[in-house]
């Protein structure tokens, strides 16, 4: 590269910072006097403002200063909240733009800035004016914004608002003005009302249908009672004590003249309230109005003392001191009596809640006690209980006797040489046996022994496959020596002689195995006892 295109590529570079550096100079610029706080109403002199008219889509108010008082023309002039007229009148005062945005009409709807009446492009317009009317500003109040950009500005919250003065320039303000728009006329009016103190008789006149009442509380921590008493009757405490402190609020005003008959105050609910401090108010119900309201109009009055009665040996600086606080109090009962007069003449929307012991029949006030327990009735033996007859029971079948088996003595068992037996057919285990009548068994005649016998043993069992239907055996020869087994508690043979002979010793059998007893054997039935062969 030679010297020449290395001077060109320097120029071209330096160009280049030169014209961004320029350019982000021009841009903050411009950004600093978009973001620059302008006051909207610069030239608002606001100590000359005596009337303030605000024109919403769906209300109007106008708020007018008369008599050193601001007052409420909607509401036939009833007193505003002045709270709400100063913070209004600061605000606009110190209103300043956080964003300016050049716009044109075509864009008024969009932003809601349009005049009242043009639409839905409508905002709300403030004017405030001066002596003989004269407007000193006007400010329209558009869109709120919820933090979507609105003509290429982003903003966190507020509204945008246009002063017809400065054409072509909208501004967004970090204000929300809740208390214009909406606008609710009612929120605009003076909301003190009448404070009863502390109540100690009431009295409720008799209206149509709803006989009348008269409760007083002669002690201010006692109970409630009627005037005059009756029959011991007492007074529910919790309806009674809401009367105790009266100081209801109201949600609206009527004007003066309004008709009787729409109010129902020309047949109205009456009641007196007496305070301890002198002060009586008269109250007249009407029927019930929008929002759960009762029309209620009031009048106040006080019989106030005149001085201060000194006591007895009062000393002269106590005297001074008491005096003085008499007369505070005095002034500040004097103050309260006058505003409140004030409120005659109008009718106010009450809720009806704050009324809903006044309007109670007196039935409805009665503490009805408890309703005494019945006397116990006589005590009347209770009727026997009706039992359904028991059918007679069905008859079963007698269980058959059974016959206890008794358990063989013991024999001492003599060694024999071991015979060789006979194979015996194995005997299989016998089932139970069913239980059945026992029957007598016959008498069992002695057999005749020969010669060279020896005197017989006991007959021995056989196995059941062998038993004959007499239930009886074949009586089996003993060796000598056998001991004769006790016969059987129901069979008892006759004892038999011995023969005399040659004694013959005949090979000892071996005996059988011992079967079960069995229930078709009358000697097992009878518990007859095994025998066991003896020695030789």
């Amino acid at each position: 590269m030679n010297r020449r295109n290395l001077w060109i590529l320097i120029a071209v570079a330096v160009a280049a910072v030169v014209a961004v550096v320029f350019y982000d100079a021009n841009r903050n610029a411009r950004w600093e006097g978009e973001h620059r706080e302008l006051k909207v109403l610069p030239d608002l002199a606001v100590n000359d403002v005596s009337q303030i008219r605000i024109t919403g889509p769906n209300a109007a108010l106008t708020a007018a200063r008369k008599d050193d008082l601001w007052r409420v023309a909607e509401r036939n002039d009833y007193p505003a909240d002045f709270s709400k007229v100063r913070d209004l009148l600061r605000t606009l005062w110190g209103l300043k733009a956080v964003r300016e945005v050049e716009v044109g009409p075509s864009q008024f709807d969009r932003l809601q800035i349009s005049p009242p009446g043009k639409g839905a492009g409508s905002g709300t317009q403030v004017e405030v004016a001066g002596q003989g009317g004269k407007t000193l500003g006007t400010l329209i109040i558009g869109k709120a914004l919820q933090g979507e950009p609105e003509a290429g500005v982003a903003a966190p919250g507020g509204r945008f608002v246009y002063n017809p003065s400065n054409k072509d320039h909208a501004y967004v303000v970090s204000d929300a003005f809740y208390g214009v728009d909406p606008l609710q006329v009612n929120q605009w009016l003076d909301k003190t009302f009448i404070n009863a103190g502390e109540v100690d008789k009431v009295v409720r006149e008799d209206a149509p249908g709803n006989p009348g009442w008269t409760i007083a509380r002669p002690d201010p921590k006692g109970p409630w009672v009627f005037v005059p008493e009756a029959n011991g009757e007492k007074v529910k405490e919790e309806p009674a004590n809401l009367l105790s402190h009266f100081s209801p609020t109201f949600t609206d005003v009527r004007p003066a003249d309004a008709p009787a008959a729409e109010t129902g105050l020309d047949q109205p609910v009456r009641a007196e309230l007496h305070t301890t401090d002198g002060f009586t108010y008269k109250l007249a119900i009407g029927k019930p109005g929008p929002e759960k309201a009762r029309y209620l109009t009031v009048q106040a009055d006080a019989q106030l003392p005149a001085g201060r009665t000194p006591e007895p040996n009062e000393k002269p600086e106590d005297k001074k001191t008491r005096d003085d606080e008499f007369n505070k109090h005095l002034g500040e009962l004097k103050e309260r009596l006058e505003r409140e007069k004030k409120f005659a003449g109008w009718v106010y929307e009450v809720p009806e809640f704050s009324l809903e012991t006044l309007l109670k029949p007196r039935a409805d006030l009665v503490n009805k006690p408890a309703a005494a327990p019945a006397p116990a009735a006589p005590a009347v033996a209770p009727a026997p209980a009706v039992v359904p007859p028991t059918p007679p029971p069905v008859p079963v079948a007698p269980a058959p006797a059974s016959t206890p088996i008794p358990t063989p003595a013991p024999v001492e068992a003599t060694p024999v040489p071991a015979p060789t037996p006979a194979p015996a057919a194995p005997t299989p285990a016998a089932p139970a046996p069913t239980p059945v009548p026992a029957e007598a068994a016959p008498a069992v005649p002695a057999p005749t022994p020969s010669a060279s016998a020896t005197p017989l043993a006991a007959p021995e069992v056989s196995p059941p496959e062998s038993t004959p239907a007499t239930g009886m055996q074949e009586p089996s020869p003993a060796g000598p020596g056998t001991t004769p087994a006790a016969p059987g508690p129901a069979v008892e043979p006759p004892p038999t002689p011995a023969a005399p002979g040659p004694e013959s010793t005949p090979a000892p059998t071996p005996a059988a195995p011992t079967p079960p007893p069995s229930a078709a054997s009358p000697d097992a039935a009878e518990g007859t006892p095994m025998v066991t062969p003896a020695a030789p």
